[in-house]
């Protein structure tokens, strides 16, 4: 019952504020038509500024507020993205030997699951959409084809790069990527074919 009341009372106020704001409308706009041109004139180009200048003021405070939230944000997503990054490096190093070079092996590996386990739930807590999106594209992809996988992984490091404030102007595809390979020229040959 109270429910419905409160319902009530806040339609009531909304009908009433909107009532207001019409009839005050229509009362300044026949105030400024009976006026002389210079006052109307004057009228609307004071009301302008005032409305301009706060618009100017909710944008830079909305702008600034979300510069401060980023800014709050950058130490825990510096500190995630380099733990991905370096654990990331050492699973390359570990199954890079022909020995290891198992994807079945990797994907057994207690330690690389518990560890993309707990990468996925703290970048769904801190990571940019394009970075979650380029990791989902990477998981995807990672098992099917290898260069696909790798270039995937290229792309996220972008993302990475990207969300902490860095360009990617002048890389291309694959540059990244290469640097965390013994065999950097093997993804450039893998390409062309």
């Amino acid at each position: 019952m109270s429910r419905t009341v409160s319902i009530l009372i806040g339609l009531a106020i909304v009908l009433a504020t909107l009532g207001c704001a019409w009839f005050l409308g229509r009362w300044t706009l026949a105030w400024i038509l009976g006026q002389q041109s210079e006052v109307a004139a004057a009228f609307i180009a004071t009301a302008g500024t005032v409305v301009a200048g706060v618009v100017a003021v909710v944008f830079s405070q909305q702008r600034s507020k979300s510069r401060e939230i980023a800014e709050a944000h950058r130490p825990m997503k510096v500190k995630v993205y380099q733990h991905f990054i370096e654990s990331t490096i050492g699973i390359l190093h570990k199954y890079a030997g022909a020995e290891n070079n198992n994807p079945d092996a990797m994907a057994a590996d207690g330690e690389v699951v518990g560890f993309f386990r707990k990468f996925t739930t703290e970048l769904l807590l801190w990571g940019s959409p394009g970075v979650i999106s380029s990791w989902s594209r990477f998981q995807a992809t990672s098992q099917l084809d290898g260069r696909q996988g790798l270039l995937s992984f290229d792309e996220m490091i972008r993302e990475i790069r990207e969300d902490l404030g860095h360009t990617n102007a002048g890389l291309r595809s694959g540059d990244l990527v290469k640097l965390l390979l013994s065999d950097p020229e093997k993804l450039d040959t893998t390409q062309a074919s």
